[in-house]
Order: structure tokens, then sequence, then C-alpha cells
């Protein structure tokens, strides 16, 4: 039973989260659209806003990623493309107004404050020797993420709203905290 109420005040922890951080905007599922045409060979991309965008990441327009190394608030610059950025992508050109996504770095990341992927991408004994030497330098953001696990803090709930904080948020947050406590124990 204790196994079964831990994985409900997960999901629902999970899905409370994704839905906070998309209203907060900071989710990771940034779009924006051109607002100047893109050539096969276009290093700049320019758009109407880069504010839901890190400042270095990955765009996808279509069904073609691209990596870039820096924005400015209308534009992504240092723009790595085809398949020097992504094996399966191809460079091609899209017309003003073409929608650009972020590519979500999954809850985990968001969570964990850094990219565990990319921690351990070197493979064998020296790509695991720097992913845990990484996630240990990140230990205090994956720390901070087990606080926010156990409080969350809504800002867009405002008002009366504060009270679904109050009356919903917190007791599930304080059952997922006491159904792993007891999970742990093996009660």
């Amino acid at each position: 039973m204790s196994l079964n109420l831990f994985i409900f005040f997960v999901f629902i922890f999970g899905t409370v989260t994704v839905i906070s951080s998309i209203v907060d905007g900071h989710s990771g599922l940034g779009t924006t659209s051109l607002t100047v045409a893109v050539e096969e060979t276009s290093t700049t991309i320019n758009v109407k806003t880069t504010d839901p965008f890190p400042i270095t990441g990955v765009v996808m327009i279509a069904d073609e990623t691209m990596c870039y190394a820096n924005k400015t608030p209308t534009s992504f610059t240092g723009v790595t493309r085809g398949e020097d950025c992504r094996d399966h992508s191809t460079a091609q050109a899209f017309p003003i107004g073409q929608q650009v996504m972020g590519e979500a770095p999954g809850l985990i990341n968001t969570l964990v404050g850094f990219d565990i992927t990319s921690a351990f991408a070197d493979g064998g004994f020296i790509g695991l020797a720097k992913g845990i030497y990484t996630s240990a330098k990140n230990l205090p953001s994956f720390l901070s993420a087990i606080a926010r696990m156990i409080m969350w803090d809504y800002s867009f709930l405002t008002g009366s709203f504060v009270y679904i904080k109050y009356l919903v948020l917190y007791p599930l947050s304080a059952g997922m905290v006491l159904s792993f406590v007891r999970l742990a124990l093996g009660r």
C-alpha cells in the first residue's frame, strides 16, 4: 500500500511541477517564431523573443535541430546546423513566421539543475568518473531540488488562489514526504 501511495504522490508532484513551470515560464518548453527567413547556411536565427530559452542550447524548427552558442533578446547566434549539431538533423530553409521550439531538458534535469545525460556522455570509466564528479559538484542544486519537492512554492497562486497552495498542495507535499519515510522504513 505505501509504495502505491508514494507513487501517487510522486505522480501528483511531477504533474503539478510541470504545470507550475509552464505557468511560471521556466519549463524549457519555450516557443517563438522567426522574424527573418532562414537559409540553409544561416548562423544567426532572428526571432520575436529569446526570453524562454537558456543562454546556450538547442532549438528546433520543423524537423531540424540547431545548436546555438549565445543569444540576444531577439536572436540566436553562433548557430551550428545539420549533422554538426545532431546526427539526425539536416540544414533547411524556413520562411518568416515559422515556429521555433526549445528542446525540453526533461523534468529530472530541471529538478536537479544540470544535464545528467551530458554529465555521463563520454562513456566508459572516464565518462563515469566525469559524471560522478559533475554530479557531486552540482550537489547544492540537487539539495535545492529536494527542498522544492518538500515545500512547493507556486508564485503564480496569488490572492484568493493562495488557499489552493495551503489546502491542497502543501498537504500533498507532506503526504509525499510521509509516504517516502514510511516506504523507507518498510511499513
